[in-house]
């Protein structure tokens, strides 16, 4: 809807700036009648629509923008070239603005700042006009270009905290939607441990050790029949093995699943707190320091023996 009213704005702007000798065709007239009905209706429809059903956030962010501007323009009785104005200066930041909520804080600067930008280089093209300069003149055009550039220097500092506004809005919008639900999923996850830590009994570590024997005895049962498969020529006997190699897979997964549900078992699948940890305390190293072998080594159980140098002589004291 922001580029239709847009397309809207421009073309109805080449219209009304053309020749005053110039007279609109039939054709010309009905389209700039249906452009005029056509912006209406977009304004109208772009503060009272609602959202498409499941929009994505880049939809959410057009919406939101084409209501403030919009709503905007209403409430402040600016014209369609100001609006016109003010959208082009938001496409500009296309990058930093689709994201986050255009505020009327945030469109006050934006007016303020094309009202600087556009309206003298405006001015000076009237007065020249008034004075029947002729505005194709090379000396007008310096003077006019001179002013522009002297009023685009004066508003680079509004650009520029429009543009930090923008991006610490961004950010902070964006630092709420991840920041605060990871939080509260980090503290739902230890929440749980500490919850499952509190119901583990003496009974649930017997019973791990007693799968985990199972298991054994079944592994080496299943190996063996498989082993003895293997080398006996017997059809039917060779079935019989294949048959005790079944069974002891079975009695495998059957142990597997209820070590899976022991709490106790469950607990090293939680490896992100060891990750915490590592986090917390940095990446230092275990392994103690090599010192090189010409410093004092004292020995702590004999504090006033003469300290230990290694390969030095002296016993690590310099003389």
């Amino acid at each position: 809807q922001l580029g239709d009213v847009q397309y809207c704005l421009r073309e109805l702007a080449l219209m009304d700036n053309r020749p005053p000798n110039q007279m609109l065709s039939s054709t010309d007239q009905v389209k700039y009648d249906s452009l005029k009905k056509r912006l209406k209706d977009l304004k109208e429809e772009s503060i009272d629509s609602a959202l498409p059903e499941n929009p994505t956030p880049l939809e959410k962010a057009k919406y939101s923008i084409c209501q403030n501007i919009l709503r905007y323009q209403r409430e402040k009785k600016l014209s369609d070239e100001k609006l016109a104005q003010i959208i082009d200066l938001t496409n500009s930041e296309t990058e930093n603005i689709l994201y986050c909520r255009i505020d009327y804080f945030t469109l006050d600067r934006l007016v303020a700042y094309a009202s600087r930008l556009f309206e003298p280089l405006e001015l000076e093209v009237v007065q020249a006009k008034n004075k029947k300069i002729n505005p194709l003149n090379a000396a007008a055009r310096r003077q006019i270009g001179d002013k522009a550039t002297n009023n685009v220097v004066s508003t680079e500092s509004d650009a520029r905290e429009l543009t930090l506004a923008i991006n610490e809005q961004e950010f902070n919008n964006k630092k709420q939607h991840f920041v605060g639900p990871f939080i509260n999923e980090l503290k739902q996850k230890l929440q749980d441990e500490l919850n499952k830590l509190q119901a583990i009994d003496p009974v649930h570590q017997r019973d791990i050790v007693e799968i985990e024997a199972e298991i054994r005895k079944a592994e080496t049962e299943r190996n063996d029949a498989m082993t003895n498969a293997s080398k006996e020529t017997d059809p039917a006997k060779k079935a019989q093995f294949i048959a005790t190699a079944q069974a002891a897979e079975r009695t495998i997964k059957q142990a597997k699943a209820r070590l899976a549900k022991n709490p106790l078992s469950k607990l090293a699948q939680y490896s992100y707190i060891n990750d915490m940890g590592r986090l917390f305390s940095g990446n230092i190293s275990n392994k103690p320091v090599n010192l090189p072998s010409n410093n004092s080594i004292p020995d702590p159980s004999n504090p006033r023996e003469k300290p230990n140098g290694g390969n030095n002589p002296n016993g690590g004291q310099n003389t």
